[in-house]
């Protein structure tokens, strides 16, 4: 996918997430392509949620993974 649709991708998953009060499961394999789409998908609304979690292998090729949970917070900050 291109960055066009990739935007397009992100925004419609987002929708039908809303609209039907699902969660979505995704597996990507690019890198940019994950770090995109946890910046996107992540949380805009109270109550939403993102987990993201990293799958690979070590330099001595052992299993390895990260996990994140990032939860919706008011922002504080005000406009003028």
């Amino acid at each position: 996918m291109d960055e066009v649709h990739i935007v397009q991708f992100a925004g419609l998953l987002r929708v039908l997430s809303k609209h039907h009060d699902r969660q979505i499961v995704l597996a990507v394999h690019e890198r940019e392509l994950f770090d995109y789409l946890t910046l996107e998908l992540s949380p805009a609304y109270e109550g939403d949620e993102l987990i993201t979690v990293e799958l690979g292998l070590d330099s001595e090729g052992e299993p390895v993974h990260h996990s994140s949970r990032l939860k919706w917070i008011e922002d504080e900050a005000l406009a003028f």
